[in-house]
């Protein structure tokens, strides 16, 4: 996974904890020994927080630290729709024709991947 990525990942799961507990980012800075400009970086995906304040961040909220690795972005718009739609047809193939499918699909991600 790309740095960025996880950047978003963690961020994404941090501010949904904060706000779910009606905290400002001072507060949850002062639980976990940082300043609110660090959570808000956190919180945008512009800083990886070293993993000790990862596990505050995880002690404070009272989760597994994997839970702010997890990967709960929202899906942009559309995209779930379209990821439903190949499940529902990818499920309705034969064993066969599943192999199949997914040696093309794994052909097409390898080409966009090196376009």
């Amino acid at each position: 996974m790309k740095p960025s990525r996880l950047k978003k990942i963690i961020g994404f799961n941090v501010k949904a904890l904060r706000d779910q507990r009606g905290w400002s980012q001072d507060r949850l800075g002062e639980a976990v020994g940082r300043s609110y400009q660090s959570i808000s970086l956190i919180e945008t995906g512009k800083s990886l927080p070293p993993l000790p304040t990862l596990a505050a961040l995880a002690t404070t909220f009272g989760v597994p630290i994997g839970h702010l690795l997890e990967d709960n972005l929202p899906l942009p718009e559309g995209r779930a729709d379209l990821l439903q739609r190949a499940q529902v047809t990818l499920a309705d193939l034969t064993d066969p024709q599943l192999k199949t499918a997914m040696n093309i699909l794994t052909a097409l991600h390898e080409g966009f991947r090196e376009a």
